[in-house]
């Protein structure tokens, strides 16, 4: 039985603010405006909120070695505090791996993907520099010497590759999208650049993925769909050398997922995830998919070990690998601290050949290729933290650490009080027990700005915060003050709630009553009512990461003895969830948050309170498209709530928890969140992505009305996590691998004034 306290889904917590209304940016174009940066200053911070390891990020298979070529994974590799480098990890042995930094005159943050045969390797990604990403190309023949390849700009400016491919006399396949999901692939070949004709998909997305060439053909993994939806996956064939694309054949149903397509010498092969039945709440169970042509695919018949996985579990094949015509892969398992190495024969055969040594997480894969002696090598691990090791006669053996998980504090929120403010921070944790159990949970700390230059840990108050997570606050001035958040004892096995509250700030904590006392509970939001108090979260049966989670509300007329509401808020395999609750003008409570329609796929809910029980309401056609509902926010004018659905962000108002209105959309490559009202104006947190620029920023509005984005200093892409008014300045926060984690915007009213729209 394995084990965790996070929930599946987080939520943003939004700030009240007055009269809201919200649109679009209004830059005169804002697909090419250039951003304007606002100037910062980073905030001195606890050491635990920076980076003091390395990290490393693989992508794509290994190549196999040959008499004169070692073996060879891409990625990119980053020194503490820095952006990663495009690197190449070379080995003659499968055991000890040598990082050859690909082009040391590269400018910028590299992220990319490895391919290759054993005459070219290509290693393809983004550099992000200064706000611009670029997609850019080497290649090598020896896997040592990189050499760099001169793309269209155009594409290097716009294009961010999703597929690469390397074809048996050296042409290079590329093929990607744009900010705007318009795809568009190329086809290098000795420094000649083609356009491949691209099908023609109509008002869907066409949304390519692999690539793969070989025999007399190439192929193309899709998934064309309206935007923000899921669709079956098809394969497009290319009779020309990837110069034309036949019309598409179904590989997948609709749920399904592929990591990456290889051609074997007989086969293509494609590796991933497929719906382990037809029932809407079927999890995911590791799949793989043949064609000899790239036209007729069949489904494979792939291993399922019963020490492995249940039918609880989402488990999958991860990236493949070919060496002599065998395929290799290692899967994952949400459920395990481990994973299960699967091998392909030249015959076609699946076998599971092993399992690995205990990972730093829970769901983590990797890749691997066979040596061709019986064994395989392999390289595991993500978020960072990467391993090599060999597997033979069903042992592995672990044989090198490319770099180590690291885990940093990060910020949750920041409250303002009148002489500074408190910030909330978290800390992840993860742990291996007897007989490779395993738990993660998260731990919370408190950390004092006194409106200078520094963020220093002061003592939780109270004590007990320190070994609680998911903590959610709220006061009201006339009401008092609780915080929340849920408990994992190391000798229990359930995650409890654990609260305090307080009728004022110098008055003592009195422990809340009434939670559930079993399974696992955390709290996303509260409100405080004519009535009394409503906490809304998510529970499950057991600890059990593959349980599902449901929304449940709970009331309090004095802030310490609460009861479970009335109300149906969800059951069975299908999950729910609730991520906030607000007030209508009229004072009526809504909750807001999403219900599976399919495992996977959510669709937003909300629910109304008559201060007897809670009832669904109908929310128009908000629940016929893929989303779901973030946070919320009251305001005079109607509820504010923030929401993806279709895959954009929306921030839309109600007035009675029925009728919506769309009062922001965000543009492709754009994404607003938790608007907070500030001196002169609002700002809110998000992220920007066109061809001209890419990176976290800052939104600053006048009136509510329109938005304008000031580019934040970063080290990377990315975004801004939160955003708080503290006095006259705004505090900033943003992930320690994008940025600095806290910086402060001085006198943000002029800001506003000056930027704002």
């Amino acid at each position: 039985m394995t084990r965790s306290l996070l929930p599946r889904r987080l939520a943003f917590l939004i700030a009240a603010t007055s009269a809201l209304t919200l649109a679009a940016c209004t830059a005169d174009d804002p697909a090419t405006a250039p951003l304007p940066t606002v100037t910062v200053e980073e905030l001195a911070v606890p050491e635990d909120m920076l980076a003091s390891k390395s990290w490393v990020q693989l992508s794509g298979g290994i190549l196999p070695a040959t008499d004169a070529l070692p073996y060879a994974a891409g990625g990119a590799a980053a020194e503490p505090g820095a952006g990663g480098t495009a690197t190449v990890w070379l080995s003659r042995d499968g055991q000890d791996w040598d990082a050859v930094e690909v082009d040391p005159d590269a400018q910028g943050a590299f992220s990319g993907s490895l391919a290759g045969t054993d005459t070219l390797a290509a290693l393809v990604g983004t550099l992000w520099h200064e706000g611009t990403l670029t997609t850019v190309l080497w290649t090598s023949e020896d896997r040592e010497n990189w050499e760099r390849v001169e793309l269209p700009k155009d594409f290097a400016a716009s294009i961010r590759v999703t597929g690469v491919t390397v074809d048996a006399s050296g042409r290079i396949l590329l093929v990607g999208t744009d900010y705007q999901h318009k795809p568009r692939g190329i086809v290098i070949d000795d420094g000649d650049v083609t356009e491949m004709e691209l099908p023609e998909t109509g008002e869907e997305h066409l949304n390519p993925g692999s690539i793969a060439a070989g025999g007399e053909s190439a192929v193309m993994i899709a998934m064309p769909a309206a935007e923000g939806e899921i669709a079956p996956l098809v394969a497009y064939r290319s009779a020309d050398e990837g110069a034309t694309w036949q019309a598409a054949n179904e590989v997948a149903p609709e749920r399904s997922g592929v990591y990456n397509v290889v051609w074997t010498g007989q086969h293509f092969v494609a590796t991933g995830y497929t719906p382990a039945n037809s029932t809407p709440a079927a999890q995911s169970a590791p799949a793989a998919w043949s064609s000899p042509d790239g036209a007729t695919w069949t489904a494979e018949t792939v291993p399922e070990p019963e020490e492995y996985y249940t039918s609880n579990d989402d488990v999958w094949l991860g990236e493949p690998s070919v060496a002599n015509g065998v395929v290799s892969t290692i899967g994952g398992n949400d459920n395990q601290a481990y994973s299960a190495a699967y091998e392909r024969s030249a015959n076609g055969q699946w076998s599971v050949t092993g399992y690995t040594s205990l990972h730093s997480r829970n769901g983590d894969d990797g890749r691997s290729v066979s040596v061709g002696d019986g064994s395989t090598i392999g390289l595991v691990g993500s978020a960072g933290a990467v391993r090599a090791g060999t597997l033979a006669g069903g042992n592995w053996t672990d044989s090198a650490v490319l770099s180590e998980r690291e885990d940093l504090l990060w910020v949750r929120e920041v409250l303002d009080q009148s002489d500074g403010a408190l910030v909330s921070l978290g800390l992840s944790h993860f742990a291996i027990q007897a007989g490779g159990l395993w738990r993660n949970w998260s731990t919370s700390s408190t950390a004092r700005y006194d409106l200078g230059d520094t963020v220093e840990t002061v003592p939780a108050d109270p004590a007990r915060l320190d070994e609680l997570s998911s903590i959610v606050r709220s006061s009201d001035p006339d009401a008092g003050e609780l915080v929340i958040g849920s408990s994992f004892p190391a000798d229990a096995d359930a995650i409890l709630l654990e609260g305090y509250f307080r009728p004022s700030s110098d008055a003592e904590w009195v422990p809340m009553s009434g939670f559930p006392a079993d399974g696992s509970t955390w709290i996303t939001g509260l409100t405080h009512t004519e009535s009394g108090w409503i906490a809304v979260g998510e529970h499950r049966v057991d600890t059990l990461v593959s349980s599902p989670n449901h929304g449940a509300i709970w009331t309090s007329a004095d802030g310490i003895s609460w009861a479970p509401a009335l109300g149906y808020f969800g059951s069975g395999e299908l999950e729910t969830s609730i991520s906030d609750v607000c007030q209508l003008p009229d004072g009526t409570p809504i909750a807001l948050g999403s219900a599976e329609a399919q495992n996977g796929n959510s669709r937003a809910v909300a629910w109304s309170y008559d201060w007897t029980s809670w009832t669904r309401l109908d929310v128009g056609d908000l629940d016929q498209r893929r989303g779901w509902f973030s946070s919320c926010a009251d305001s005079p004018e109607g509820l504010v709530a923030s929401a993806t659905i279709g895959g954009r962000d929306l921030l839309l108002r109600t007035e009675n928890g029925s009728a919506w209105e769309t009062v922001f959309e965000a543009e492709d490559g754009v994404s607003l969140h938790s608007p907070v009202a500030v001196e002169g104006g609002f700002a809110a947190a998000g992220g920007w992505s066109n061809s001209e620029r890419s990176g976290p920023v800052v939104w600053v509005s006048k009136d509510g009305g329109s938005w304008s984005p000031l580019a934040v200093p970063s080290r990377t892409a990315g975004t801004t996590s939160v955003v708080a008014a503290v006095g006259s300045d705004l505090v900033v926060a943003m992930p320690a691998l994008v940025g600095h984690p806290l910086l402060v915007i001085r006198d943000i009213a002029e800001v506003v004034a000056e930027h704002a729209e």
